[in-house]
């Protein structure tokens, strides 16, 4: 018998319930630009729908939409206490309808919110996880007034938080290796996205030494690493019992060894590549938690050359060096256009429907 897969709903329906709710949201998707210290936040505006089905009329004790931030860590310090394992923070509540009679039909209620910039984006990792979700709580009235003892409708909507920054021109990083005269430029992208190819050029100048040798490339290799610092921290209860101890992760998201395909030009070395932001592995973008959720992920670029001095041509001095460069670099969701809600420009009124009667 083939298995049936059946994808997640937003809306909220049973057999035996006598309504439907949805969520459609109005608003771009979520992002939130810039660094938590300068960002304006997201605004996040939809539109609750609730069905009424099968009766001509439903007696409704309360109607409550809320939004939830949920931290879950999967190795919590005690593993039996519920507060080690994370945290659910109501961040707003609408409470769109209390002790009523709603008709049949649809009925539609709007809600809006600004995420403050200062939030963590969405984050699924295997030490913790940072979601956030619309959760809507339909409870039925008995015709006094009185809350029906009917088990209440839900309904859970997910939402996606990103954070991304708006990418700027190239950055050039410059690195000297003393005690030689070698110096290496690297021009790269400002900014990484997942599943993107970002161009890399590498010169580098100052092969001939004031002896008459020379420095000559063997081989050039490169990889972008993705590290992971995590302490997770008990609750104020058992903080006192637990030692906090910190896990370090490293992997490798891209790599590449070369042994040719650069340029020498007058002494000057020229090689140019592309980095692949998901080469080997699936990236997680910038993150950083504090507080109690400790946690911290961030990315690096590692350049490393192996150069060998020699006399004329081909004559090797035995003489080798290995010249490593390690630069930051920050790996964030696509900006889009790159503009945060309170720069966009409002519709004017012959954008939006008939315009207005004219006075007479």
């Amino acid at each position: 018998m083939p298995l049936k897969l059946s994808l997640p709903r937003a809306s909220s329906h049973s057999r035996d319930s006598h309504c439907q709710m949805d969520v459609r949201m109005e608003s771009p998707p979520l992002v939130l630009l810039g660094p938590p210290e300068t960002s304006t936040g997201a605004l996040a505006s939809g539109i609750f729908k609730l069905t009424i089905l099968h009766q001509p009329f439903v007696h409704v004790h309360s109607l409550i939409l809320q939004l939830k931030q949920k931290i879950s860590v999967h190795h919590p310090p005690i593993s039996h206490c519920v507060d080690c394992g994370g945290s659910t923070e109501v961040l707003q509540e609408w409470m769109f309808i209390t002790n009523s009679k709603l008709p049949t039909g649809t009925h539609h209620w709007p809600f809006s919110w600004l995420f403050p910039g200062t939030l963590p984006a969405t984050l699924s990792t295997r030490h913790i996880t940072v979601e956030y979700y619309l959760e809507a709580m339909f409870c039925y009235a008995t015709p006094d007034g009185g809350l029906s003892p009917y088990k209440p409708e839900t309904m859970k909507y997910p939402l996606e938080l990103k954070r991304a920054f708006v990418p700027g021109p190239d950055t050039i990083h410059k690195r000297i290796f003393p005690p030689t005269d070698l110096v290496a430029n690297i021009t790269m992208s400002s900014i990484l996205h997942p599943h993107t190819v970002a161009l890399m050029e590498i010169t580098m100048t100052g092969f001939v030494q004031s002896d008459g040798s020379e420095w000559g490339v063997t081989r050039v290799t490169w990889r972008l690493e993705e590290h992971l610092n995590y302490t997770p921290k008990p609750c104020d209860r058992h903080k006192e019992n637990v030692r906090f101890r910190t896990v370090q992760e490293k992997k490798i998201l891209s790599a590449q060894d070369l042994q040719s395909g650069w340029k020498l030009v007058d002494h000057q070395f020229f090689l140019s590549c592309q980095i692949n932001a998901a080469g080997f592995r699936e990236p997680t973008c910038d993150a950083e938690l504090s507080g109690r959720f400790n946690l911290k992920i961030s990315h690096f670029l590692i350049i490393e050359a192996i150069v060998n001095r020699r006399k004329g041509a081909t004559s090797n001095m035995g003489n080798a060096r290995i010249l490593r460069v390690s630069i930051p670099q920050p790996l964030t969701s696509p900006a889009g256009l790159g503009i945060s809600w309170d720069e966009e420009c409002p519709p004017v009124f012959e954008s939006v429907g008939p315009a207005p009667p004219a006075y007479s």
